[in-house]
């Protein structure tokens, strides 16, 4: 670790566009976790002679949390307020556009217990719909859970209005969402609400590696498995 602080060398970060922040983080830690900046601030361009990166489409509070990602390894989320759960969205697809996946499932796994904690679904009036992937593992959590209040609650729920109108930013979420939805009805797909019954892993997105979550899994079922297959040879030895 020492290593990545070696030379006090700081990258100058500048997040937003009209109530910008500045940044400074170490650049060897900062490139050693993220590819992107590695490839940013170690190239050619006049930018990276500067040691300084323009991030105006990003959000501050959420580049806050993945600055404290970077130094800990860990997810904060954001204290209570009423950007708490727009901020670890913008967070996610912050993560993701990065190619940052180990991020990007932590972040989902804290958006899953935040959602969780509050007693809510994942309908939420401040949420960025329009920049998600179906193909992505936010995108895909999006997706059950507004299928899962069209199935839930009737025409004319509050709830299920709000779900609409914010469909109506994605037609493409809006299409796998009726999709989900007709499986549910016929019995089709598992009815479970995707905020608390889900695996850990359903919504992790994964690029040619196993989640850390089977990967336990594995692991406590091999060690099972060779306690029984011990267990069975003591058993039969003479």
């Amino acid at each position: 670790m020492a290593s990545f602080f070696s030379g006090n060398e700081f990258a100058k970060i500048i997040v937003g566009r009209d109530d910008s922040q500045t940044f400074y983080v170490h650049k060897n830690l900062l490139c050693a976790k993220a590819g992107f900046f590695d490839s940013t601030l170690n190239g050619s361009y006049a930018k990276a002679q500067l040691q300084e990166v323009e991030l105006s489409e990003e959000d501050p509070r959420a580049f806050e949390l993945f600055i404290n990602w970077v130094y800990s390894d860990i997810v904060r989320p954001c204290p209570d307020g009423p950007h708490q759960i727009q901020t670890m969205l913008a967070l996610y697809i912050f993560a993701m556009k990065a190619g940052l996946h180990q991020l990007a499932n932590a972040v989902m796994d804290e958006l899953r217990q935040l959602l969780n904690k509050q007693g809510k679904l994942a309908v939420w009036g401040e949420d960025r719909l329009d920049g998600l992937s179906v193909h992505d593992g936010l995108g895909k959590f999006a997706v059950e859970s507004h299928a899962w209040v069209h199935y839930c609650f009737p025409e004319g729920n509050a709830i299920r209005e709000l779900s609409t109108r914010n469909l109506s930013r994605s037609p493409a979420l809006s299409v796998e969402v009726l999709r989900r939805v007709t499986a549910l009805m016929h019995n089709k797909a598992a009815k479970e609400n995707p905020v608390t019954t889900a695996s850990d892993c359903r919504y992790h997105v994964h690029k040619g590696e196993m989640c850390a979550v089977q990967l336990s899994s594995f692991r406590t079922i091999s060690a099972t498995a060779k306690a029984t297959a011990v267990k069975s040879e003591n058993a039969s030895a003479p």
